[in-house]
């Protein structure tokens, strides 16, 4: 992780990098230039931004809350190769050629896909050296990320949750294969030097405390199906966040650029900030 990216704490990062990004918008549909990366288009950032959310949980059922790893590399990756294009490499070309491989990599089996897809990105840059060098500057930088992210711990099968049923904890058993990908809680996170135990969070109240029954009833009182103290209001919220939040968060951040586009470099750390910040996020909670 860039050293500027790392130091921002877990909770404000997305806000922080809000407010930091330049709020100066590019020009809708900008021309491809073979200079710096902030006066090149930021569409193509857009483009594999929903290439990623295909990829992902599309065409690879990804489980949602393993997906927002994926979607943190690829807009890492893509935010690097920006920064690594320099003045005389197509930044558009770097980042393009960064998400492609970096997808390409732990989804084999979208490859014809994602190869259109660079195809058509690259078919917007103007050829030349230019474009040669960012799909250069793109190759490595996603190179690298692959080989720093060998052994981090995805996919680990030795890793199970073996807690006793009791009263007060929660039995992973009657779940079809017990609690879904119980390894997250222990992959080398994105942003963060290590994963972290949030502040103040010692674990539910005791069982025979007033705040336990209080909580408890009105999870029954509310949450049951037939509720009829539930509002309309909340039933509406609950099934909104009932969603991929990975995906929710994706799609509103794609409707605002689309309607109000910032320069490349701005609008790949936006993605990159997002992504990273909610990976590590969902790391801590498992």
């Amino acid at each position: 992780m860039t050293p500027s990216l790392r130091r921002l704490p877990l909770i404000v990062f997305v806000l922080v990098v809000v407010l930091l990004v330049p709020a100066t918008p590019a020009a809708a549909g900008a021309a491809a230039t073979g200079g710096r990366g902030g006066d090149q288009s930021s569409a193509v950032v857009l483009d594999w931004e929903r290439t990623s959310i295909r990829t992902i949980f599309t065409e690879n059922a990804t489980p949602i809350p393993v997906g927002p790893l994926y979607l943190g590399f690829t807009s890492l990756a893509m935010y690097r190769a920006t920064q690594a294009a320099g003045r005389h490499a197509s930044a558009e070309a770097a980042a393009a050629t960064a998400a492609h491989d970096v997808l390409l990599a732990y989804f084999p089996d979208s490859r014809v896909k994602l190869h259109a897809d660079l195809t058509a990105s690259l078919a917007r840059v103007p050829d030349g050296k230019a474009e040669q060098r960012g799909q250069q500057a793109g190759a490595r930088v996603a190179a690298d990320l692959i080989a720093s992210r060998v052994g981090d711990g995805r996919n680990d099968t030795t890793i199970a949750y073996t807690r006793t049923a009791a009263p007060g904890v929660w039995p992973a058993a009657p779940m079809p294969g017990g609690m879904l990908v119980p390894w997250l809680g222990f992959v080398k996170p994105l942003m963060l030097r290590q994963p972290i135990d949030p502040p103040g969070v010692d674990g539910p109240p005791p069982l025979s405390s007033a705040r336990q029954a209080l909580e408890f009833n009105e999870v029954k009182r509310l949450g049951s199906e037939g509720s009829t103290a539930r509002s309309e209001h909340q039933t509406y919220t609950a099934q909104f966040f009932n969603s991929n939040s990975a995906i929710m968060i994706s799609e509103g951040l794609l409707s605002y650029l689309d309607a109000r586009p910032m320069r490349l470099a701005g609008t790949a750390r936006l993605f990159a900030a997002a992504h990273t910040a909610m990976g590590d996020a969902v790391i801590t909670c498992w």
